[in-house]
């Protein structure tokens, strides 16, 4: 079962308290007592309860209006640590605007949701990381064979979340250009399904988009990019390894005589 991840030398414990009053759609944005909506307060207790540290969720709200009213597509970054709750308010006034919530939470992982990316939603996002991973050992390890580079990160909440929302992760500026690829534990037959394949960008950042909370896996790996006459067979020879080795790393490929050109293949370790 998943705990909450808790730091090395202080424990940290996050409170998420809903309460009232955001701008209207027009106007300024302080709201007044008939404006209903929610506004996120969110206090950080770290170690003894006599420490604490309170994140500014309102001076956030503020910035988030006027990235909506710029309509610039500006990022409205916060920091969050282990747990964050987003009200069904917010996200619907974020829905359909070009601006982008940003949570940073711990382990270098963070969390954008794009305006443009929400529909109408009905019920809050929440994400709480776990400190260990539910993907029993045996079956990580047959994921990651021949991989020296990977992360993994986990969800408490096993649910599909009310938007899509992207996780960005840094992978090193030495594989640029490689590929990470992200799996989920499926637990009902015990495998990874390969969920996505990103080509990692110059800065070493990589990002891929989830709709649920989940145990999820991410290796990097040799890429290469389909073009046209390619087989996979040839590809196979091409870099030295069995066309059933090149298949098993490649998952979302039912068909070995259907590649597209542009398509991101995945070259398993030699």
């Amino acid at each position: 079962m998943c705990g909450v991840k808790m730091k090395k030398k202080a424990a940290i414990i996050f409170a998420v308290t809903l309460t009232a009053a955001l701008a209207p759609a027009s106007g300024s944005t302080r709201g007044t007592d008939a404006d209903i909506s929610a506004i996120i307060s969110h206090t950080v207790v770290i170690g003894d309860s006599s420490d604490v540290v309170t994140a500014d969720w309102n001076e956030m709200l503020e910035k988030l209006d006027l990235a909506i009213q710029e309509g610039k597509g500006r990022n409205v970054n916060i920091t969050v640590g282990d747990s964050a709750v987003v009200s069904a308010d917010v996200l619907n006034r974020l829905a359909g605007k070009h601006a982008t919530l940003a949570l940073h939470m711990a382990d270098d992982l963070t969390f954008s949701i794009s305006g443009r990316e929400i529909g109408h939603v009905d019920y809050p996002l929440q994400i709480t990381l776990c400190e260990e991973s539910g993907i029993p050992g045996e079956v990580a390890a047959r994921a990651l064979e021949g991989v020296t580079i990977s992360r993994q990160f986990s969800m408490r909440e096993k649910e599909a979340y009310p938007c899509r929302i992207n996780v960005h992760l840094s992978l090193g500026a030495q594989n640029a250009g490689r590929h990470a690829v992200l799996y989920s534990y499926d637990e009902f037959d015990g495998t990874m399904r390969q969920e996505g394949v990103y080509r990692i960008q110059e800065s070493g950042n990589a990002m891929f988009g989830i709709n649920r909370g989940d145990d999820y896996l991410v290796k990097v790996m040799k890429g290469y990019t389909v073009e046209s006459g390619d087989v996979l067979s040839r590809i196979a020879v091409k870099n030295g390894i069995s066309l059933k080795s090149l298949m098993a790393a490649n998952p979302q490929i039912t068909d070995s005589d259907k590649i597209r050109v542009g398509q991101l293949i995945n070259i398993p370790a030699q």
